[in-house]
């Protein structure tokens, strides 16, 4: 099941485009929400869709990375995207 959150996660950066994962690394940086620090800037800067995925599991753990994810998702307006995480 975790797998599956993780692909869901990851079909979504790629729907982003290479503007939109730039943004969506972007809110990454940023205190989004209380209890998740922003992830450093070096760590994304060179990453791809895969590689942001794994960041954001290994600072946030899977749940931090779901719940991350479709709050960033959402305040981009891509909640087409945010409910597919169940967001």
């Amino acid at each position: 099941m975790a797998q599956n959150y993780q692909e869901h996660i990851l079909k979504a950066l790629e729907q982003l485009g290479e503007k939109g994962l730039k943004k969506f690394k972007w809110f990454l940086q940023q205190e989004i929400l209380d209890g998740f620090d922003p992830i450093l800037k070096n760590n994304l800067e060179k990453a791809d869709e895969a590689d942001t995925v794994d960041q954001m599991v290994e600072t946030y753990t899977l749940e931090g990375a779901v719940k991350i994810t479709g709050e960033i998702l959402t305040k981009m307006k891509r909640n087409d995207l945010a409910k597919r995480l169940g967001w």
